[in-house]
């Protein structure tokens, strides 16, 4: 009976796994400026007209920096009806591990929170609240500078 190590296993299942992952992509800008479309101040605006979402996306060199600031609301299935707290400088989130998926850029704020913006056009986009309502419910944006 042959016996295989358990460093022998673990590094096969390591390359096989590695082989069938898809490629990381990083949130960097290419020869067609993938990122441009993402970049400027995003806000949302609630039911009852006052904005409840900021988002700011920065591009440094070729890569993508900015801030997101969520206020406190009252609303079903995350969606705004009415702002409680709007959203402050002072509790924005500083992203991090942005990603180009497909037309999205994925990225997080504070620990692993996991957001998702799609621009639709050239001042209006779409951003997902991932793991709760709002990933299936978005959030509409209007970009203002």
């Amino acid at each position: 009976m042959t016996r295989i190590l358990l460093p022998t296993k673990l590094s096969l299942l390591l390359g096989v796994t590695a082989f069938l992952l898809p490629p990381l992509q990083v949130a960097q800008s290419d020869s067609t400026g993938s990122l441009k479309p993402f970049v400027g101040t995003w806000k949302g605006t609630c039911a009852d007209g006052a904005e409840f979402v900021v988002l700011k996306l920065i591009q440094s060199g070729n890569e993508m920096a900015g801030t997101v600031s969520i206020a406190n609301m009252n609303g079903a299935n995350g969606q705004c009806v009415t702002v409680m707290d709007p959203p402050t400088k002072e509790h924005a989130m500083k992203i991090h591990d942005a990603q180009l998926r497909d037309r999205a850029l994925a990225f997080k704020g504070a620990g692993q929170t996991g957001f998702e913006l799609s621009v639709v056009s050239d001042d209006q986009a779409t951003l997902k609240f991932l793991g709760t309502p709002v990933e299936s419910n978005p959030w509409k944006l209007k970009r203002t500078k």
